[in-house]
């Protein structure tokens, strides 16, 4: 299969795996460790065949990938990723020295890779990660990748078409571009953050809406107070500068306890669930500063009319 793959016009590369990067549906891997000293975590294996990282763009940091002829004769060798080689000292290391994992026959380290993301939980992602050879990668469920020129969308067809061809009785689903793939693993998450920065744009607007209907109010309540202090001589630009003044010190003493409680609710958070992150000082500092700007031009829009005020009849109303 992979032959006539590899035969085929625009196709650069093909090679075969048991799970594409962010499609690892259960855990495949062990104890490994170098030389029979164990790793401090366990590793996800991939069964691969020849030109995997060529065909995924996968970046070789040191040594080579695996050979037909070390895939056809199953040969005791391995490669591993950055993280796990680093584990043990250099990453360069690495190369030549023996994978171990319990009693089992070690295997031989040729390459070390950059480590590609096989997992959507974050606690997993691009963790230990081993590569060894296989003739027949995932078994009864093997997944093929193909490296084309020009748009990959163009040869999905063909590509399905060319191995339905070797065995018409095997079904060739999924195929896919990475890239729809990609789409599709993250279509969720992208959904969820619109929705949060949505609900939290919602939130602002009905806390603007509230501070601005309330400091209004709370002006207009005061419209005997301030008649007394214009009677008393103060003048109107004085009396709204410190009614101004009054009304930062409310909002700022209701904004230090809703820092302190949203800095404690983000740590809970933290604590519960895996990648949720407090909210920063700078963000803090901002939003306060906001509301605080809202609520002076709340305030001095709604004591913009003081100068118009009819003394007389303002004493005369209470």
């Amino acid at each position: 299969m992979l032959d006539r793959l590899r035969r085929l016009p625009g196709v650069r590369a093909a090679s075969a795996t048991e799970f594409l990067p962010l499609y690892a549906s259960a855990f495949v891997g062990g104890p490994f460790g170098l030389d029979g000293h164990p790793a401090a975590r366990n590793s996800t294996m991939i069964p691969v065949m020849s030109d995997y990282f060529r065909t995924m763009d996968g970046k070789i940091l040191y040594g080579r990938e695996f050979t037909d002829a070390e895939i056809r004769s199953g040969a005791r060798v391995a490669m591993v990723n950055e993280r796990f080689a680093g584990a043990f000292g250099k990453a360069e290391d690495a190369v030549g020295h023996q994978l171990t994992i319990g009693h089992a026959s070690p295997r031989k380290i040729i390459g070390v890779v950059k480590g590609m993301d096989y997992e959507t939980d974050p606690t997993l992602a691009i963790g230990n990660q081993v590569f060894v050879p296989s003739g027949t990668p995932g078994s009864f469920f093997s997944t093929f990748v193909a490296r084309v020129d020009g748009q990959a969308e163009d040869h999905l067809a063909e590509i399905r078409s060319v191995i339905q061809s070797v065995d018409p009785q095997v079904p060739a689903f999924g195929a896919k571009t990475m890239a729809q793939r990609l789409d599709a693993v993250f279509a969720g998450p992208r959904f969820y953050r619109t929705a949060v920065w949505f609900f939290a744009g919602f939130a602002l607007l009905l806390a603007v809406i509230g501070i601005y209907g309330i400091v209004s109010y709370a002006v207009v309540q005061r419209t005997h107070e301030m008649g007394v202090r214009l009677a008393l001589g103060t003048t109107p630009v004085r009396l709204q500068r410190v009614i101004v003044r009054q009304g930062l010190l409310i909002v700022m003493a209701g904004a230090i306890p809703g820092i302190a409680g949203a800095q404690f609710t983000g740590r809970l958070l933290h604590s519960l669930i895996e990648g949720a992150k407090p909210i920063g000082m700078g963000i803090s500092a901002a939003l306060v500063l906001f509301m605080c700007l809202v609520a002076a031009v709340s305030i001095w829009s709604a004591s913009r009319r003081i100068a118009k005020f009819d003394i007389i009849a303002i004493l005369r109303s209470e």
